[in-house]
């Protein structure tokens, strides 16, 4: 038994996770489906569901923040008060920027609709670590053809009072960048 959908109706695929919005009924029993990181994607009605009928899914990417002690010489004590953040922990964070980590599926996508969920992502986590005054983030984009590296070293030159070069290529080959905020 097949529903029957109509524009705006929320949906979430029958076999993938993932959700959206219906935004047009096309011919040969397919729908235009808003996903909930922007990308359009024609889709087979038999193969939605409405979102009611189950928990809905969404990939929010991995990012990893982590903190990192310094040793503190003994002789000079620190007057903080509790719960205060000290100089004595950098915060960093490490983002994934593999597709496969970010979207639920990527049926329907072509490159630069991947490759433009990858920078939004980017973006997205750079902001958080911005605003929550982190000192480093790493992006993990991989080797591949250099386009995700390349368009992401754009997106950082928008940004003022930054810093990026390769990261560690004993800890991540050559497969990510480095972003040291000021």
């Amino acid at each position: 038994m097949s529903a029957k959908f109509k524009i705006g109706d929320k949906v979430r695929f029958l076999n993938e996770k993932g959700e959206g919005e219906v935004l047009e009924i096309l011919k040969g029993g397919r729908a235009l489906v808003l996903l909930s990181d922007g990308i359009e994607i024609p889709y087979p009605l038999n193969e939605l569901v409405p979102a009611e009928q189950g928990a809905l899914s969404k990939k929010e990417g991995k990012a990893v923040v982590h903190t990192v002690k310094h040793t503190i010489d003994k002789k000079k004590k620190s007057k903080t008060p509790a719960g205060s953040r000290t100089s004595n922990n950098l915060l960093e964070m490490e983002v994934d920027l593999h597709i496969e980590e970010l979207a639920d599926h990527t049926r329907g996508m072509n490159n630069s609709q991947i490759l433009e969920v990858q920078l939004s992502h980017a973006r997205r986590m750079l902001e958080k670590a911005i605003a929550k005054k982190l000192l480093k983030v790493v992006f993990i984009h991989g080797v591949g053809t250099g386009k995700l590296k390349y368009e992401l070293g754009k997106m950082l030159d928008d940004y003022t009072g930054l810093r990026y070069h390769d990261a560690s290529y004993r800890k991540y080959g050559w497969g990510a960048t480095e972003v040291l905020l000021h």
